[in-house]
């Protein structure tokens, strides 16, 4: 659809997927160090990235040029960046030990399956 309506080639198509996963693999850390030490409980953490992706998909979908996509992109990366620290840290605070493992090996090999398809 993208390279169509908006005549992107396979080297823009290749930045915006650049731009969002350089921020998000940026600004992981940062979302672990809130999750640890930030003075925030998860809740709000998980309400202003998910609530934050959300809002950057809606511009997304309304955008019309690439300049846009690409710093929406950016800013996408950032929020997506919160699911993984804030994922561990959830299995961590409720499941037991013992089933921790299987549970994490479910999450993470579930998502891959998921970006493999996609």
């Amino acid at each position: 659809a993208f390279e169509k309506e908006l005549h992107m080639g396979p080297v823009i198509l290749g930045m915006l997927t650049m731009a969002q996963s350089v921020t998000s693999a940026a600004s992981t850390p940062v979302w672990g160090w809130m999750c640890d030490k930030g003075g925030m409980s998860h809740r709000m953490l998980w309400t202003m990235g998910t609530l934050g992706w959300g809002v950057v998909m809606l511009a997304l979908a309304a955008s019309w040029n690439i300049a846009m996509i690409l710093c929406l992109r950016f800013v996408n990366g950032f929020f997506l960046a919160c699911l993984a620290p804030l994922t561990t840290a959830w299995v961590a605070d409720h499941i037991p030990p013992a089933k921790s493992g299987f549970i994490f090996g479910l999450i993470f090999s579930s998502a891959t399956a998921g970006g493999l398809a996609s």
